[in-house]
This record gives C-alpha cells, structure tokens and sequence, in this order.
C-alpha cells in the first residue's frame, strides 16, 4: 500500500511506537523487500550513499524524521545501524 499509493497502514503506527527486536528485523526485512521486488524498487547502496529507484529510474526520497510509519519502517529495515557489541 505504501510504495503505490504512498498510504502507510495504522497498524505500523504501533509497531513504530516500540523498539524493534533485531532478532526479528529479519522478518520485516523479508516482507519489505518482497513488496519492493512487486512495485519494481531496488536498493542502491554503497560507500557514499543510498538511494531507493522505483522502475521508471527515479530516486524515491524517504524522510526519516517527518516521514510516515511505513516509511520510517521501511529506512530502518533496509539501512539498519550496526548492533552494538
């Protein structure tokens, strides 16, 4: 629902509003990319940046901060910080 209609669910809301087990981002990573191969999204990422194209070639730009739940989710999922040791 999100990467068609930029629409982000209210049940992510919630899943937003606690920490996220690492243990179980790999779930949400799975469901993520599998919705992402659907609409036509690829990751690119390497040393100096990241971007997110859909399949006209145009950069999707994602906001962290001010950004909707999906959205939120979906920067954390893909570009996660190292765990700490």
């Amino acid at each position: 629902m999100f990467f068609m209609e930029r629409v982000s669910a209210l049940e992510l809301d919630y899943v937003m509003q606690e920490p996220i087990d690492p243990q179980q981002l790999w779930l949400w990573e799975i469901a993520a990319r599998s919705a992402m191969t659907k609409v036509g999204l690829t990751v690119m990422n390497d040393k100096e940046h990241f971007m997110l194209i859909n399949d006209q070639k145009e950069v999707l730009r994602l906001d962290f901060q001010h950004g909707c739940a999906a959205e939120k989710l979906l920067l954390k999922v893909i570009f996660p910080l190292p765990l700490r040791s």
